[in-house]
């Protein structure tokens, strides 16, 4: 048996180990961190998607529940009680909304206010279109039996007899003149003596 005094055994530390080993916790720890983020990332989502379908669904439900009726006169709508709450009711007569509330009835104004009188247009060209009035004697002598033409410059002649035209008095022929580039006129005696008829007659049918 040996007389040396006892020595605790001294272990020895690679440095190469230390830094492996400190490399494994950092990363274990950063694998911790990351998976916690991921976690509370996902929760955060979930949430958000949960919150917006509530919301969704209860924005369907507000507007199912509100529906629209037709009644011809005020005197047609129900009376506003709970079973009625949330109906649109629209009344022919007077071309308004009425809806039922927790307050009773209430017009829906979708129209607004009316504006400002706009200003007046201008007046516009006289038109072609009048009426002339003769004279019983003038309805004898084929004043009325006149035809109007038109060539393809667009302008307006007046055709008759020439009787018819010497029945014109100066102010109906200075009227006429106004929508007609000219009057045509033609002495037509016999046919008007012996046929019965006068310009119009005879041109009509040619049109």
């Amino acid at each position: 048996m040996s007389n040396k005094p006892f020595e605790p055994m001294k272990t020895k530390f690679s440095p190469t180990s230390n830094a492996s080993n400190r490399k494994r916790a950092y990363t274990a720890i950063g694998l911790a961190m990351l998976l916690t983020f991921v976690s509370v990332m996902v929760y955060m989502i979930s949430s958000l998607d949960e919150d917006a379908i509530l919301s969704q669904d209860e924005v369907d439900v507000e507007l199912n529940e509100w529906h629209t009726y037709y009644v011809e006169s005020e005197s047609d709508l129900p009376e506003c009680a709970d079973d009625t709450i949330g109906r649109l009711y629209y009344i022919e007569s007077s071309e308004k909304f009425e809806a039922c509330t927790s307050n009773g009835w209430i017009t829906v104004d979708i129209k607004g206010a009316d504006g400002a009188p706009g200003q007046d247009g201008s007046d516009g060209a006289p038109g072609l279109d009048a009426i002339y009035e003769i004279e019983e004697n003038q309805i004898l002598d084929f004043c009325g039996n006149s035809l109007e033409a038109r060539n393809d410059s667009n302008e307006y002649f007046l055709i008759m007899s020439s009787r018819a035209f010497n029945a014109l008095n100066d102010g109906q022929k200075e009227k006429l003149s106004k929508y007609y580039k000219k009057i045509i006129h033609s002495d037509l005696t016999t046919i008007e003596k012996y046929g019965g008829g006068s310009a119009r007659c005879m041109l009509n049918e040619l049109f």
